[in-house]
């Protein structure tokens, strides 16, 4: 039997923080994710969907809950 290998699915936690130059690195100022993605190599290249949900967040973060990218990165 083949196994089609053109789809995976991926289960993902991300976590990160941008802080300035003269700023001290807190881990307790860390923010948090975790969501789902699905890859797919059809035949236009490769498609990549992912959801991803916060975990850890401040007011005035900019949520993207959703990303699609179509290609490969150079």
């Amino acid at each position: 039997m083949k196994t089609d290998k053109s789809v995976r699915f991926s289960v993902f936690v991300d976590g990160g923080n941008v802080f300035g130059q003269d700023e001290k690195i807190s881990f307790g100022d860390l923010r948090y994710s975790a969501g789902v993605g699905v890859s797919w190599f059809s035949p236009v290249g490769p498609l990549k969907f992912n959801f991803g949900v916060p975990i850890k967040k401040k007011e005035g973060d900019k949520i993207e809950r959703f990303q699609f990218q179509l290609g490969t990165v150079f």
